[in-house]
């Protein structure tokens, strides 16, 4: 389980280089109990998720009781699961471990034992509400580092896996803009994988409704590293779909090559790196439609990158991938997640 936390020193910039104000506490985030009602089956398959984990989720009503979650309200709930409805009593959660809190409550690692089937989960409590999630492996920060530093491990479709990330997390950008909100700080460190292939974007902390875009306290948010240059000009553009393509164009480049493609000295040169980027893709593995399409989500110009995040997902090379993971592409990232966690562990000795 991954944790990735802000950092509140590289979120917000302007173009001089001076610190701005992040009203962490105003900011209008999605919370998965307000934006996805009724809509469990696109959620998990948008790839939207809390940070972390992804999932699904209810709401326990009246009724307080003591117990293992403290004031967790009454009893159960349905569960959709690879494609499978689970009846669920919080009563059955057995904590395997504390995994970590945040500003909107805490997290344990929780084990549903059934007959023919064990089921791990993440669940989140905070007050009434109960948020349950699936466990996810890594970020793909770590696991490209993990898979640059490990030649042997060799992709066989490394095409496949990159069509299928940019794939998961565009339709994650889009359910979101259709829930009339932006992200604003897509990078590797927020995109997940677990090992049976899926990719999730995570962390909504600095998420802000699209119509509230307008507000100055909502213009220049983000991790500078990842910020268009048009979010970096003078005066600054607002936040737009185009500014969340060239974050994952950046991101898409940094996971292929195994480094960022324009990082900076400090926040100047930063800056500078940015307005000056011009990028090029040096893998031979990637087909010439996927290069194409990395190149266009990092085009300086705003009106030459895809206007729309149908666009990407209409493209034939994306559209028509495997509705599920291959064997190959569960080989390869397993073998990685295998490695990270063989990491984890010796590192958690010291």
């Amino acid at each position: 389980m991954e944790s990735t936390d802000y950092n509140q020193n590289d979120r917000c910039f302007p173009a001089d280089g001076s610190t701005i104000h992040t009203p962490a506490q105003e900011v209008d985030q999605p919370s998965q109990g307000m934006i996805f009602n009724n809509d469990e089956q696109r959620y998990l398959q948008g790839g939207c998720l809390e940070k972390n984990i992804y999932g699904f989720h209810f709401e326990i009503k009246e009724e307080r009781k003591q117990n293992m979650f403290e004031t967790a309200p009454k009893d159960s709930t349905t569960l959709k699961f690879k494609n499978a409805s689970t009846e669920v009593h919080i009563n059955e959660f057995n904590i395997v471990r504390y995994l970590g809190c945040g500003r909107y409550g805490s997290v344990d690692a929780v084990k549903i034992i059934r007959k023919y089937r064990e089921i791990d989960l993440a669940v989140k409590r905070h007050s009434e509400l109960c948020i349950c999630m699936q466990l996810m492996n890594s970020t793909m920060k770590k696991f490209y580092e993990t898979m640059h530093s490990y030649k042997t491990i060799v992709c066989s479709n490394f095409d496949l896996f990159i069509a299928r990330l940019i794939h998961n997390v565009v339709t994650a950008l889009e359910f979101l803009s259709e829930k009339n909100y932006f992200h604003r700080d897509i990078k590797p460190e927020n995109i997940l994988v677990n090992s049976q292939g899926i990719f999730k974007l995570s962390d909504y902390g600095i998420c802000c409704k699209i119509d509230e875009i307008y507000s100055n306290d909502y213009r220049l948010m983000g991790t500078i590293h990842y910020l268009s240059p048009e979010l970096l000009g003078t005066p600054p553009d607002l936040c737009s779909k185009q500014s969340e393509l060239w974050a994952l164009g950046i991101s898409l480049i940094e996971i292929i090559s195994g480094q960022h493609p324009c990082i900076g000295s400090d926040i100047l040169d930063q800056w500078g790196k940015i307005q000056s980027f011009n990028p090029t893709i040096s893998n031979k593995s990637l087909s010439k439609n996927i290069e194409a399409l990395i190149l266009s989500l990092v085009e300086k110009d705003v009106q030459y990158r895809p206007n729309s995040y149908s666009q990407i997902l209409s493209m034939p090379f994306v559209q028509n991938i495997p509705k599920e993971s291959t064997i190959d592409e569960i080989n390869f990232i397993g073998s990685v997640i295998e490695i990270i966690q063989e990491l984890s562990i010796e590192a958690s000795e010291y």
